[in-house]
C-alpha cells in the first residue's frame, strides 16, 4: 500500500509539474551544506534498489515519458518529452578573461551590436546579456592549494524588484552587482557556481563537484551536483534527480586529444553510471556493459556540444567558440527570462567540459583550417 501511495503521489505532482511548466530537475534543495546532495542521492540510490516489477511499474507512473518496456524490449529510459530547443552560443572577446554562454543566437548578436557593453539595459528580455561569464583559475594555483575551485561561473540574473521580495534576494556585495537597470528591471551579475575538482588516485574517477547559488540570500541558499569522468577512458557522468546521464564523446582525462564533439544522452534505467563507482556508492543491481540490451549512443539525446561554426578572425572583438543545443520542456525565450534550472545546471556543466577539451590538441577540420590559415600567412612574410 505504502508503494501504491507513492506512486499515486508521484502522478498527481507530475501533473502538476507539467502545467507549470517546470524544469526536469526539481526545486533545489536550499542549504548551507552538502546535506541536500547527499540525502538526494540516498533516495536515488533506494528507488534504484527495488525489484524489477516495481522498477517497470515505477517508471510506468513516472513523471517523464517512458520509452521501451523492461520485459518487452528488455529496457526502459525516462528520457522527458521535450517541446523545444534552445541554442546556446559559447564566446570570448578579444584579450578578455574567460568565456560567455549567450541564452540565444539573437543574444550573441545584440551583444556584438552594442559594442560588447554590459552597463546598459534596453528591453525586458536582456537580450545582448550572456547568462554565464565562466572564468577558470589558474591551474598553478588549484594544484598548490587544492581548496581553490578550478572555474568560477557568474550568473547574469534578470530580477523584476517591483516583485515583492526579490530585491532582497540580491543585495550587493562582493558576490553579487548590479549591472543595469530599466526602470524596476534589474540585471545582476551573480557568483553562481564553484566548481572543484578531485582525481580519485585509488580508481582513477575525476569527480567534479559544482557548488551553485540559488540567489544572493546570506543563508539557506546553496546546493550541489556531481559530475565524474576517467583518467583513461571517455565519457563523462552526471544526474539530474534520479535520471543518469552521460556525456558521450569526452576524451579522458589523460588523453592528449580533445573532442570537438559530444552529446549529452539519458540512460537506461539500470546501467550503470561513474557517479555509483565513487567511494560510499551503491552498486546493487547496475548493469554492466555485458547486459546492457542496446549501446548509449543509441539512447535518446537531451542535448549536443560542437566548435564546428567556431570562428578564428575576431568580429567586433568577438570570437564565436563553440555551440551548445539543449532541449527544454517549454518554449524557449531569446533572454534571460525564465530559463529553466535543468539548463542552467547542464549547460555549467558543458561549459566546464569546453574548457577541458579546449585546452587539449583537437584534431578537427576547424583546427586544421586554421592551423592551414596561419600557415599560409606565415609563408608570405
Amino acid at each position: 500500500m505504502d508503494r501504491v501511495r507513492n506512486l499515486v503521489r508521484r502522478s498527481n505532482g507530475s501533473r502538476a509539474n507539467r502545467e507549470n511548466n517546470a524544469s526536469v530537475l526539481r526545486d533545489p534543495v536550499a542549504s548551507d551544506s552538502d546535506q541536500a546532495t547527499l540525502v538526494e542521492s540516498k533516495r536515488s540510490d533506494e528507488r534504484r534498489s527495488h525489484n524489477e516489477e516495481g522498477v517497470t511499474l515505477q517508471r510506468r507512473n513516472s513523471e517523464t515519458s517512458t520509452i521501451g518496456d523492461l520485459r518487452v524490449s528488455g529496457f526502459v529510459n525516462r528520457c522527458p518529452l521535450f517541446h523545444d530547443l534552445r541554442h546556446i552560443v559559447f564566446a570570448s572577446t578579444v584579450m578578455g578573461k574567460g568565456f560567455y554562454a549567450f541564452p540565444s543566437i539573437e543574444s550573441f548578436q545584440k551583444f556584438r551590436e552594442n559594442k560588447r557593453r554590459l552597463d546598459e539595459l534596453h528591453d525586458e528580455q536582456a537580450l545582448g546579456f550572456p547568462l554565464f561569464h565562466a572564468v577558470p583559475v589558474n591551474v598553478f594555483r588549484t594544484i598548490i592549494k587544492r581548496s581553490l575551485p578550478m572555474m568560477k561561473i557568474y550568473r547574469f540574473v534578470l530580477v523584476d524588484t517591483s516583485v515583492p521580495g526579490e530585491a532582497e534576494k540580491y543585495q550587493e556585495n562582493e558576490t553579487c552587482t548590479l549591472m543595469a537597470q530599466l526602470g524596476a528591471t534589474c540585471v545582476y551579475k551573480l557568483e553562481f557556481c564553484q566548481v572543484y575538482q578531485r582525481i580519485h588516485t585509488n580508481t582513477s574517477f575525476v569527480e567534479y563537484k559544482f557548488t551553485f547559488r540559488i540567489d544572493n540570500r546570506p543563508e539557506n541558499n546553496l546546493f550541489s551536483m556531481r559530475m565524474v569522468n576517467h583518467v583513461h577512458r571517455r565519457d563523462t557522468d552526471s544526474r539530474i534527480n534520479d535520471l543518469n546521464l552521460r556525456w558521450l564523446g569526452t576524451s579522458g582525462l589523460a588523453s592528449p586529444f580533445g573532442s570537438g564533439t559530444f552529446q549529452l544522452a539519458v540512460l537506461d534505467d539500470g546501467i550503470a553510471s561513474y557517479l555509483d563507482e565513487l567511494p560510499g556508492s551503491s552498486r546493487e543491481q547496475l548493469g554492466r556493459a555485458a547486459d546492457q540490451p542496446r549501446s548509449p549512443w543509441q539512447m535518446p539525446v537531451w542535448a549536443t556540444y560542437s566548435d564546428g561554426k567556431a570562428t578564428f578572425i575576431p568580429k567586433k572583438r568577438t570570437l564565436r567558440v563553440a555551440d551548445f543545443k539543449i532541449k527544454e520542456l517549454a518554449q524557449c525565450c531569446q533572454g534571460l527570462q525564465d530559463v529553466p534550472w535543468d539548463t542552467l545546471v547542464l549547460t555549467c556543466m558543458c561549459m566546464v567540459l569546453h574548457d577541458l577539451e579546449a585546452r587539449k590538441d583537437r584534431r578537427s577540420m576547424n583546427v586544421t583550417a586554421g592551423n592551414d590559415m596561419a600557415l599560409a600567412s606565415f609563408s608570405f612574410m
